[in-house]
């Protein structure tokens, strides 16, 4: 039985054979298998015993840090989302003063995908049309696509397997689709 998360498993055993070799005491915070089946994070630390200046034993104590670790964790989350949403609202504020300098749809849309597409959230973005003759979507703007749009044809008939990307849906439910 290991009660080490297999993760872990290198850290304890450098932390172990470093406490040993520097007859030094040694703190880390890894996962373990509780007993009713949960991952803990533990506070384990190690104190060498020695005598004549040989190790003969490692003493340790353990102590639960799990829902400080959690906490952590949650405040980490929660900085990253705060990022991204000072990003978003960065990259909307300069595409909304942009768009104010452009004079055609075409020049908006492009300054949109522009804008979008130098966000770290998305890869690419792209504006297209209906072309009801052939039911597939034709990109009017793109910006990162890196030629995306030439290599896929997006079908709008749901049966079809090219209809499976966010496009088709975005026009068929008429609603902003993200992938």
């Amino acid at each position: 039985l290991r009660i080490y998360h297999d993760d872990d498993r290198q850290a304890v055993d450098e932390a172990i054979e470093t406490a040993i070799d520097e007859k030094e005491p040694d703190d880390l915070e890894v996962r373990i298998h509780a007993p009713d089946g949960d991952i803990r994070w533990v506070r384990a630390q190690g104190y060498p015993e020695t005598v004549d200046g040989e190790v003969v034993a490692v003493r340790g104590a353990v102590q639960d840090v799990t829902e400080r670790v959690e906490r952590e964790a949650a405040l980490r989350r929660q900085r990253e989302e705060l990022a991204a949403l000072n990003d978003l609202n960065r990259i909307v504020s300069d595409i909304v003063e942009s768009v104010i300098e452009q004079s055609t749809r075409e020049e908006i849309e492009q300054v949109i995908c522009d804008g979008l597409s130098g966000m770290d959230a998305y890869e690419f973005a792209w504006v297209a049309t209906v072309d009801p003759t052939s039911g597939t979507l034709t990109p009017r703007a793109t910006a990162g696509t890196r030629g995306y749009e030439e290599e896929v044809t997006v079908s709008l008939d749901p049966g079809d397997p090219r209809s499976r990307g966010p496009g088709a849906p975005a026009v068929r439910e008429r609603a902003t689709q993200v992938a």
